[in-house]
C-alpha cells in the first residue's frame, strides 16, 4: 500500500496558512527617522505660531482696555468741565436778570434821579455823587469781567487740549 497523497486517510503535517503563504504576515510600518523629524519640526511651528497668535491677541486686548480706561478719564474730565461751565452759565444768567433787574430799576428811577442831580448841580454837590456812581459801576463791571474770563479759560483749555465737545 502506497501512500497517496491525495487521499484523506494520509497522515500529513498540517501547516498553518502563514506558513504556506497564503497570508503574509503584517508588520508595522517603518518609521523613517527623517520624516518624523520634520513632523516634530512642523508640530513645534505650529505650536509656536499658534502661542505667537495668542500673546499678539492678549496685547490687542490690554491695549484696547488701556485706550478705553484713558478715554473713559477724558470724557470725565470734559464732562466735569462742562458742568462746572453749566453751573457758571447759569450763574452768570442768574447774575444777568439780576443786572436786567436793575438797569430796569434804574430806567425807572433815572428820571427821579435826573431830578435829584439837578437838584445837587444846583447844590453843587453833584460832582462827588457822580462821581461815587461811576466808580461803583466800574466795580460791578470789573466783576463780570472776572466771570467771563473764567470762562474764555475753561474755553480755551477745551482748545488747547483738542477736545471736540460734539464728538465726545
Amino acid at each position: 500500500m502506497d501512500a497517496d497523497p491525495k487521499s484523506k486517510s494520509v497522515n500529513r503535517p498540517r501547516t498553518s496558512k502563514k506558513a504556506a503563504g497564503k497570508m503574509p504576515d503584517f508588520k508595522a510600518p517603518t518609521i523613517n527617522p527623517k520624516t518624523t523629524k520634520k513632523q516634530s519640526a512642523l508640530e513645534q511651528r505650529r505650536r509656536q505660531e499658534l502661542e505667537d497668535k495668542m500673546k499678539n491677541e492678549m496685547r490687542l486686548i490690554e491695549e484696547n482696555k488701556k485706550r478705553y480706561e484713558k478715554q473713559n478719564g477724558i470724557k470725565k474730565v470734559v464732562q466735569t468741565m462742562y458742568s462746572a461751565l453749566d453751573n457758571t452759565k447759569l450763574k452768570d444768567q442768574a447774575k444777568s436778570t439780576q443786572l436786567k433787574k436793575k438797569i430796569n430799576d434804574m430806567k425807572k428811577s433815572e428820571v427821579s434821579n435826573k431830578l435829584k442831580i439837578q437838584e445837587m448841580i444846583e447844590k453843587g454837590r453833584s460832582k462827588d455823587f457822580l462821581i461815587e456812581r461811576y466808580e461803583r459801576e466800574k466795580h460791578e463791571k470789573a466783576g463780570n469781567l472776572n466771570a467771563l474770563q473764567a470762562l474764555q479759560l475753561v474755553r480755551d483749555t477745551i482748545i488747547k487740549y483738542g477736545l471736540d465737545p460734539q464728538k465726545i
